[in-house]
């Protein structure tokens, strides 16, 4: 019988497996070398002794047009362990102290726009029409104010915007924006439903692929970083890790899975790409609350997110709030929670999280530069939400690159 090609993917984020789990339905054998204990990289779950429960590392958002990471639930068997919901986004204003909700139809005609009580706040029925067709439009986001009015461009576009790309929206490059919203807002309520982790991404989703990858055949190297590579001409010969060179045999693909940072030191052709931060709050309140998830207008916070009783808070493109201390930013973020929520009192226990390289700083020059999945070499391929996926840094987009990434190098 013949032997299985083997396939080493660097890095075991959202991407790596990915990588891994195409690999495997395509008769082929991962080994996965991740640099730290816990694979799923920002996609994961860990116990934090100060809330005394387990946290994200982040705030994702899997909305139902997610194929990609849907494909990936259902090939785990993990669907029971996630929940959707209806498509229904709540909206804080600070300064107003107004409050309201989003509301599409799961069709793909738009009859919502009719009622006032599920369109934008302060938006007509003719701000969200001329929405619409600027979706065809080269626009950028801050062009687009002028054409659709404040209220739209206010209550809309810029806080999705930030959260879709993590970047300022002056400087934003409108593509990989355009496509979330054509994928998304513009198919109706039926492609927004978000899908929410029962008790978090590292046990409903990255354990699931964990032990699927296991079951048909793939190895992980955990504690395992690829601290250089040997390129000889058209090819990658061998890494090293864990202080010793591995060679890659003639038939074997390496698909290099790590942040755009990582992979530039590995592979310095790949350019050097300018990255966001995000910071996240986690506060642990004495209150149930159910699954909320609420876009926050002239806050210092820009959405919140509720599951039982911990409250989420996000500050994306925070690159002026990483010097003020954890203690500050804490105090000021639960005030607003307060006032979004309705909650009273103290800080209560909570977590600080400052992602300094979280996504790429994604402007149309970034984007022109973010790399494809083949690169010069003939055994090397790229995956990663920093890749050129036409989406922006998601779940969504490290989930494709990995699936595209195995695909093309199973191809060869």
């Amino acid at each position: 019988m013949k032997e299985r090609p083997t396939v080493h993917i660097i890095g075991g984020g959202l991407a790596g497996l990915s990588a891994a789990l195409e690999v495997c339905r395509n008769n082929a054998r991962p080994i996965v070398y991740e640099a730290t204990s816990q694979p799923g990289g920002r996609c994961r779950s860990f116990n934090d002794s100060a809330l005394g429960q387990d946290v994200d590392c982040g705030t994702h958002l899997v909305l139902s047009a997610n194929q990609a990471v849907r494909t990936l639930i259902t090939q785990c068997n993990a669907q029971d362990q996630w929940i959707q919901y209806p498509a229904h986004f709540d909206f804080f204003d600070i300064a107003s102290k107004r409050a309201w909700c989003l509301q599409p139809n799961r069709g793909r005609v738009p009859w919502w726009l009719c009622h006032p009580g599920r369109r934008i706040a302060g938006a007509s029925f003719i701000d969200h029409i001329k929405l619409f067709q600027l979706m065809k439009s080269n626009l950028n986001p801050e062009q687009m104010e002028h054409c659709i009015g404040h209220p739209i461009y206010k209550h809309l576009v810029q806080p999705l915007a930030l959260a879709v790309t993590n970047t300022p929206v002056p400087i934003v490059s409108w593509n990989p924006l355009r496509d979330v919203l054509r994928k998304t807002f513009f198919r109706g309520g039926q492609a927004m439903e978000p899908l929410v982790p029962r008790t978090g991404y590292t046990r409903d989703l990255i354990l699931p692929l964990i032990h699927t990858i296991e079951a048909q055949g793939g190895r992980f190297c955990l504690k395992s970083p690829v601290k250089q590579v040997f390129l000889s001409g058209p090819i990658m010969t061998g890494f090293q890790v864990r202080g010793r060179t591995l060679m890659v045999q003639a038939s074997d693909k390496v698909i290099v899975a790590v942040p755009a940072r990582a992979a530039h030191r590995l592979l310095p052709n790949i350019p050097a790409l300018p990255m966001s931060p995000i910071i996240t709050a986690h506060f642990r309140i004495r209150e149930h609350c159910d699954h909320q998830l609420v876009g926050v207008i002239g806050g210092l916070c820009d959405w919140m997110q509720t599951r039982d009783s911990l409250v989420s808070a996000n500050i994306g493109a925070s690159q002026m709030l990483l010097s003020i201390s954890a203690e500050r930013l804490l105090s000021l973020l639960w005030e607003e929670v307060k006032a979004v929520l309705g909650l009273v009192g103290h800080v209560p226990p909570a977590r600080l999280i400052k992602e300094r390289a979280a996504t790429l700083m994604l402007t149309q020059e970034t984007d022109r530069l973010r790399p494809p999945a083949q690169t010069c070499w003939n055994n090397v391929w790229l995956a990663g939400d920093w890749t050129a996926t036409g989406l922006p840094c998601t779940l969504e987009g490290a989930a494709a690159s990995g699936i595209a990434a195995a695909q093309a190098a199973l191809l060869r």
